[in-house]
């Protein structure tokens, strides 16, 4: 996915944006999240796939430079980056997922039903000091 097809509602500075947010990115050393402006459930971060993309893993890791990590997020969906989809428990109640007790420890969530979408954010996030997330997509 290019650096363009990584988007945020906001990034703390320019050395925090959504690019910043690739587990692999973490090698790089200094500013090694995603980081919005202020720390708000109305934050997210998504990714922009060319093409209907099937996930079925989720990772997450923190930020080593800060000790900052997000304990929970929520992921929501799109066809067309206009309507969203948040993804939901078997009995149709919102599904949070467990994110980072820890800024290094990667925590991947396998999903009980795939999701098929062009469109991923993380939203609704918790967090730890403040809002600082790498993620990983996998189908």
């Amino acid at each position: 996915v290019p650096d363009s097809r990584m988007t945020a509602s906001s990034e703390h500075c320019q050395y925090h944006g959504a690019e910043r947010a690739r587990i692999d990115f973490r090698k790089t050393g200094n500013y090694d999240t995603w980081c919005p402006s202020n720390s708000d459930p109305s934050e997210w971060i998504q990714v922009e796939f060319d093409d209907l993309m099937t996930v079925q893993t989720v990772t997450t890791t923190g930020s080593l430079t800060f000790t900052e990590w997000i304990p929970s997020y929520e992921i929501h969906t799109s066809l067309d980056g206009v309507t969203w989809t948040t993804y939901m428990e078997p009995f149709g109640t919102t599904k949070v997922l467990t994110g980072n007790d820890d800024p290094d420890t990667p925590v991947e969530n396998v999903l009980n039903t795939p999701i098929r979408a062009k469109y991923f954010r993380l939203a609704n996030m918790t967090w730890q000091k403040r809002i600082a997330v790498c993620l990983e997509l996998q189908g």
